[in-house]
């Protein structure tokens, strides 16, 4: 049996970039032995497959390929297969460093919690009102798997009112300062598009900046990720700027060109990206929910994805639904994403969250290739 894979790809900032959540094959000079047992866990993992002459493609998502690669090395430990599929796994890895962190964001998403602290955000503001009960709400989200908390001291809700950077960071510091010590094996974020709080946050060594600005607005800043190396994530915003064109080809547009930028400053690993959704040209617009639908247009970056759509204002434009009342499509929306390859969700609600996670990843997984076992663990 040989097999070669069949990528399509491009380069960005010195890139190979490709899909990473689908892989194609194509095996050839396989024999009556293999194929006797091939076509069954083919089967079995119900890929697409097309036979051409005595050649097969298969075609493959990133379950259904994790999965072949476990049954490869099992029937055939240390084989030339073995090691190619070892390859091209590495190589279809998608991977979030920071200067002291990695995440395997391949195929289980993370729960990456809010903590509010500005008394204006859109959703929570003022529930976090000092730093006890930041760490009382860290505590429960730690319990539920969150990966990263972020803090945030300057809400950006449609219309919101700008606090000095000196504010912002009587609103932050502390928090920090006190997940620091009853968290120290958690991620902590910060959100802010602040220059000087960047600055000041990565002082005190948080390990993620999240710019709703892309950092494309002060050089000072490319300066900042340069010295620092945190990770980041960047984010598109058209508030007030409707597109004349199609919504796809803008936003990979921005991301080409801002990709480019924030990979002079910081390996390209570090970076993740978010669409902005509640950023969109008006507030709560139809923009948000294409962008929802086309979240899988920004999989070929090979960059981890954002989905930050906790129970946001137009569900209740839609729903009628308040703000306390939205977790229901929350999780509706969240689960819509993650299927297309969002890996970063930001919530209020971990508990939920978290389980959505647990649900969807044995959903992704449930191959019955052993027949004699199928209880669930």
């Amino acid at each position: 049996m040989e097999l070669t894979e069949v990528l399509i790809s491009d380069t960005l900032a010195g890139q190979t970039i490709f899909d990473p959540f689908n892989v194609d094959l194509k095996f050839t000079e396989t024999d009556s032995d293999e194929l006797a047992w091939l076509i069954p866990l083919w089967a079995d993992l119900d890929v697409t497959l097309t036979q051409v002459r005595a050649d097969f493609k298969v075609h493959f998502n990133i379950y259904q390929f994790k999965a072949f690669v476990a049954e490869i090395n099992r029937r055939l430990p240390n084989s030339t297969c073995a090691a190619q599929l070892a390859q091209i796994w590495a190589a279809h890895q998608l991977w979030w460093r920071g200067r002291d962190f990695e995440l395997d964001l391949t195929t289980t998403p993370i729960v990456y919690s809010i903590l509010n602290t500005s008394p204006d955000s859109f959703y929570d503001g003022g529930v976090l009102q000092n730093v006890d009960d930041v760490i009382r709400r860290a505590e429960v989200d730690v319990a539920n798997g969150a990966k990263v908390l972020e803090v945030g001291g300057q809400t950006t809700r449609p219309g919101f009112t700008e606090v000095t950077p000196e504010v912002e960071l009587q609103r932050v510091l502390p928090e920090i300062k006190a997940i620091q010590s009853h968290f120290p094996d958690v991620l902590i974020a910060v959100d802010t598009y602040k220059t000087p709080v960047m600055q000041a946050v990565l002082d005190a060594g948080v390990h993620i900046i999240n710019d709703v600005n892309g950092f494309r607005d002060d050089p000072a800043k490319l300066a900042l990720l340069k010295t620092y190396q945190p990770a980041v994530l960047t984010m598109h915003e058209n508030r007030g700027k409707p597109y004349k064109d199609d919504l796809t080809s803008n936003v990979q547009g921005f991301f080409e060109e801002n990709l480019a930028l924030l990979a002079k400053a910081v390996p390209y690993d570090h970076i993740a990206l978010d669409q902005g959704i509640g950023y969109s040209a008006k507030a709560d617009n139809i923009q948000d929910f294409a962008f929802m639908r086309t979240l899988d247009k920004l999989n070929l970056y090979k960059r981890p994805t954002m989905v930050a759509v906790s129970n946001k204002g137009f569900y209740g434009k839609l729903l009628g639904l308040a703000k306390d009342d939205r977790l229901l499509p929350t999780i509706i929306s969240e689960t819509l994403m993650i299927q297309q390859g969002g890996r970063l969700i930001r919530v209020h609600d971990s508990k939920a969250t978290a389980d959505m996670i647990k649900l969807l990843d044995a959903i992704n997984n449930s191959f019955l290739i052993d027949k004699s076992d199928d209880e669930i663990k």
